[in-house]
């Protein structure tokens, strides 16, 4: 079956289930402070899988890229416009 290629490679599903799993997050959570991290993390996750199997990109590259990504994904997350998530919201007294 492989030399046929009916299949796609393993690293290629391992990155789909990583996009799948980000999009799916952030569509049944919506948008909220841990959803806002996440979810796109697990998109670059999927993008940077599929990047190392088919380009030619180091690993230490894609690393820090998305290390920088999560900086800044973490810095949105903080601004008051980004709501809590709902099993962190504590009633107001």
């Amino acid at each position: 079956m492989r030399s046929l290629k009916l299949f796609p490679a393993t690293s290629d599903i391992i990155a789909a289930v990583f996009a799948l799993i980000g999009a799916f997050i952030f569509i049944l959570e919506g948008v909220n402070k841990q959803s806002i991290i996440v979810s796109p993390t697990l998109l670059y996750m999927g993008g940077a899988t599929y990047a190392y199997t088919r380009y030619p990109l180091t690993l230490s590259t894609l690393f820090a890229a998305g290390m920088i990504l999560s900086g800044y994904l973490m810095l949105i997350a903080r601004s008051d416009i980004i709501p809590d998530s709902p099993s962190k919201r504590l009633p107001k007294k």
